[in-house]
Parts: C-alpha cells; sequence; structure tokens
C-alpha cells in the first residue's frame, strides 16, 4: 500500500512515505526513496518508480518569474517543465491527445501542490495532504492528529 503525506507546519512543508514497492502480491522495500528535493521543490511521489526517477534526476525547471505569484508559476511553468521531463524520459502517456503522468505532491514555498494524473495542480484547503492507495486513511489519521508536533503525526 503506497501513501505519502505531506504537512505544513509553521510555513514548513513535511513530507513522509512507505518504502514498498508493490506489484500483484509481491512486495518489495526499495532504497531509492518516494520523498526527495529537486531545488527549491520537495516532491513525494505515487504511480511509479520509473516516473519518481524522472522526477529526481530529469526535472529542471526554470526560475520562477518575480512577476508571477506561486500558483501561477507551479500551473504554468512547473507542469511544462514536468511535462518535458516525462515526454522526453518515455513516460508521459498520450490517449485522445490527452497527456497523462502520475500522481505526486510538491512543496513548496509552504504550500503542498497535489499533481494529478491529469497533470492538473491542485491546493488542499486543509495544511496537509497525501497520495496512494492509503490516502484516505492517512488524511483521516492526519485530521485526527491536528495540533501535535509534525513528527508525531
Amino acid at each position: 500500500m503506497t501513501c505519502i503525506v505531506g504537512l505544513v507546519e509553521n510555513g514548513k512543508v513535511y513530507m513522509g512515505a512507505d518504502s514498498a514497492g508493490v506489484g500483484g502480491y509481491s512486495l518489495t522495500i526499495r532504497r531509492d526513496p518516494k520523498v526527495f528535493r529537486v531545488g527549491p521543490y520537495l516532491i513525494g511521489y505515487t504511480s511509479s518508480f520509473r516516473m519518481g526517477q524522472l522526477l529526481r534526476f530529469g526535472l529542471s525547471v526554470p526560475d520562477q518569474d518575480p512577476r508571477h505569484d506561486d500558483e501561477r508559476h507551479m500551473m504554468t511553468v512547473f507542469i511544462n517543465a514536468v511535462r518535458k521531463c516525462l515526454k522526453d524520459g518515455g513516460y508521459a502517456k498520450v490517449e485522445s491527445g490527452e497527456e497523462s503522468g502520475g500522481t505526486f505532491l510538491v512543496g513548496y514555498r509552504g504550500v503542498i501542490y497535489e499533481i494529478g494524473d491529469d497533470l492538473q495542480v491542485g491546493i488542499s484547503d486543509c495544511q496537509y495532504d497525501a497520495v496512494g492507495c492509503g490516502a484516505q486513511l492517512a488524511m483521516g489519521a492526519l485530521h485526527a492528529t491536528t495540533g501535535k508536533k509534525p513528527t508525531a503525526r
């Protein structure tokens, strides 16, 4: 069961993940992390280890234009860099003219962004978010532990 969680406390983004690789009835504990930094971005992914490898080692995002707010940057410049990275790495899927990738969380400047399979950018109204098949359980646990220190949650 994959689960990536992120939470914001005092303007700082925390993220955690499991280390399992699951296929059918097989489970392997992996050394490659599901959470990592790429420049100013904290990324935690689910969906595919290949996607995570491409994001970790192939993602190159231009600096934010100071005239643009963070949301605009994430929804345009960041996503275009992700699209290019996944396409160049042979991972992006195109069906009926629509591109898709995988699901991951991004912590950037004190906000958690959820990137969906269709590469849309979501921002939770909560100070936490989760992705993966364990996301709903994690969201309940994060809600129930509101007010506790990030490491205790």
